[in-house]
């Protein structure tokens, strides 16, 4: 069977359902291909025990202008996470430093971890003046081959300011600081204004109290587009006059398609012409988010700010729901120090760690990493990969358009970026219909 649209748009998460509004309310027949048996990508809400929770993505920040115009547009709320809403005083931070843990710091020890972090970041504003430009110097070309690893071995630190300083880059690349490109944190850097405080907001201040689905499913109200679940693109063959696309089963037509699936993916669809070698090979290295995202449930009230370590399975805890009978701590695990299964008892053996006296009593998380429609977490480029692939990435391929948090200019890896590169890439082919119809 076939049926011919306007567009296709293949991968039903925020990019693509985005690009499926902008494109369907200036007319055009739009189809929406979604592999899953749900919508939201990488953005997933769920709950652990009646606390809601996010197993995707799910922070933003009013420094994220995309998803912070939806927000307003759809008239959603905001809610803060505990850790910010409590003090985030270093008093309340516990580092795993060596299999010992470390709680209380000098007020020369903080000032010190402060300077290192701001050496560390300095270049930012330079290499990125306008971050939403990102090639607006070439200033990048200087740091675009180092790793987060490079960066920090070039520094003269204590030990205490190596540790954090890893710590950060950990959780920021969510890999080995050796697959994290350096220019990746400097853009995050430069997007925060080169303010410390917004920085760290940016990341993780404020979720939404209505949840990311919910967002998409307001964005999915104000399409016309037809969306079809558990239809796994295959194949997609263009011609000088349209674009074929095969779920195996199904044949469909347009006359330009979207791939808005994590770019990881992208090197599991037969494109015919073969796409270029530089998206082909970006695909095949794929990007450096690779580690988990684990709520754990304990009993009890969860009394710290945040535990922290660097080559332990667990990078880093941080409370989600603090009460006083159980709490839930979301933790971000190391890919260089894997688990080898996540079971209650190997996440109570994890905690003990930090501290031997809470008990965990259950956990949720979805395994993206290991996921073949998604193959990694958040959008964060390896060493070289922006000088090398970006630009490309970013161009279509005839009547093939890419889109996608991976490949956004600005917040990359955030619902934000998907958002915005699921407007630009729509605007794109709106543009371009209309220079044809001249």
């Amino acid at each position: 069977m076939q049926k011919e649209y306007d567009i296709i748009i293949v991968g039903g998460g925020f990019a693509g359902i985005t690009a499926a509004r902008e494109l369907s309310q200036a007319g055009k027949s739009v189809l929406v291909l979604e592999a899953k048996d749900h919508l939201g990508g990488r953005a997933l809400s769920s709950e652990l025990n009646d606390v809601p929770i996010e197993l995707g993505g799910g922070y933003v920040f009013w420094s994220q202008p995309h998803v912070w115009a939806e927000i307003h547009r759809y008239s959603l709320t905001i809610k803060e996470r505990p850790y910010y809403a409590r003090t985030n005083a270093m008093q309340e931070t516990r580092f795993l430093i060596n299999g010992a843990v470390r709680k209380d710091f000098t007020e020369v020890e903080k000032n010190q971890i402060a300077a290192a972090f701001e050496e560390y970041v300095a270049p930012a504003k330079s290499v990125f003046p306008l971050p939403f430009t990102p090639f607006l110097t070439e200033a990048y070309k200087k740091y675009d081959g180092l790793s987060n690893a490079d960066r920090i071995n070039q520094m003269e630190l204590t030990e205490l300011q190596r540790t954090t300083l890893l710590r950060t880059t950990n959780i920021q690349c969510n890999n080995s600081p050796t697959e994290g490109g350096y220019i990746e944190a400097l853009r995050w850097y430069a997007l925060a204004n080169g303010h410390d405080d917004t920085y760290a907001d940016s990341l993780s201040r404020f979720s939404l109290k209505e949840g990311t689905t919910h967002l998409l499913n307001c964005i999915v109200k104000d399409t016309k587009a037809v969306i079809k679940l558990n239809s796994l693109v295959t194949e997609i063959n263009q011609t000088d006059e349209q674009v074929t696309i095969s779920t195996g089963s199904t044949t469909y037509i347009s006359t330009s398609c979207i791939v808005a699936t994590p770019l990881n993916t992208w090197k599991n669809i037969q494109f015919t012409p073969t796409i270029s070698s530089e998206k082909l090979n970006f695909s095949k290295e794929e990007l450096s988010g690779k580690g988990n995202k684990i709520y754990i449930e304990l009993a009890g009230k969860f009394r710290d700010n945040r535990w922290s370590s660097i080559n332990t399975p667990i990078l880093s805890i941080l409370p989600h729901y603090v009460g006083e009978e159980k709490s839930i701590v979301v933790a971000f695990t190391n890919p260089a120090h894997p688990m080898k299964e996540v079971t209650v008892a190997t996440l109570q053996a994890e905690i003990a760690k930090w501290d031997d006296t809470y008990q965990v009593t259950d956990f949720a998380y979805h395994d993206w990493s290991n996921d073949p429609l998604a193959l990694g977490t958040w959008g964060n480029f390896k060493p070289n990969q922006f000088t090398n692939y970006f630009k490309n990435a970013l161009q279509p391929e005839g009547n093939i358009y890419f889109a996608g948090g991976d490949i956004a200019l600005g917040w990359r890896g955030f619902i934000d970026g998907a958002i915005e590169s699921g407007i630009k890439v729509a605007r794109q082919i709106i543009k371009r219909s209309l220079d044809v119809s001249v």
